[in-house]
């Protein structure tokens, strides 16, 4: 189902206004072919086209410049690699991270995947997320998340925790990647905080770290 939380209504209900007539043109225009299929162009054949160009604008299309301005959020799927800074028990650590970001138009989840100094590899992945623009014009994204933990030596126990993560765009002028960068914490039974900042490596995901 498409959320529409993050829409601007004005262009929004400019695309769904273009989109009626574009459907009601195809139908016309392809009236007899339908026909000479057995397909009828009812309300219903209409409502789910019109359907159809919504969850390709929602998956795909948003991502073009043209479209872009009809949303209120920045394109910030990919795969971003960085660390984690923390003390845990008095002792710092500062393992490595992957951040995997899948986003439409509508709705993001992000995956995290950590590799602590034995090469363990833990996986958390979000819940329940949030993109928030503040007064400087810069996003964050605030999500909580899930993490199973790890069966070797019970090195991490399952645990939730919140993450909040600042969008650091691209700059080409000065020859800058985009990044994420900020703060969480969990509630471990022993609780743990700390910082996060990861770069944007590729559009490709991996699923893994």
């Amino acid at each position: 189902m498409i959320n529409f939380r993050y829409y601007k209504t004005r262009p929004f209900i400019a695309f769904v206004i273009f989109t009626a007539w574009l459907v009601g043109w195809l139908v016309d225009w392809g009236i007899s072919f339908l026909e000479q299929n057995s397909v009828s162009a009812t309300p219903p054949a209409t409502t789910a086209l019109l359907l159809v160009i919504l969850g390709l604008y929602d998956r795909f299309l948003w991502k073009l410049p043209l479209f872009q301005y009809m949303v209120d959020v920045p394109n910030m799927n990919g795969r971003y690699k960085g660390n984690l800074n923390y003390t845990f028990n008095g002792k710092p650590g500062s393992p490595e991270c992957t951040i995997e970001i899948v986003q439409t138009a509508s709705k993001i989840k992000i995956c995290t995947y950590t590799k602590n100094h034995l090469g363990t590899v833990t996986e958390s992945t979000s819940v329940a997320e949030s993109i928030v623009k503040d007064e400087s014009d810069f996003y964050s994204i605030y999500f909580f998340y899930q993490n199973g933990g790890t069966k070797e030596s019970n090195q991490l126990d399952s645990h939730e925790g919140a993450n909040f993560l600042k969008f650091i765009p691209a700059n080409n002028r000065h020859n800058r990647l985009a990044k994420l960068k900020g703060h969480y914490f969990t509630n471990r039974q022993t609780q743990t905080k700390g910082e996060i900042e990861a770069e944007f490596e590729g559009n490709e995901l991996k699923r893994e770290f």
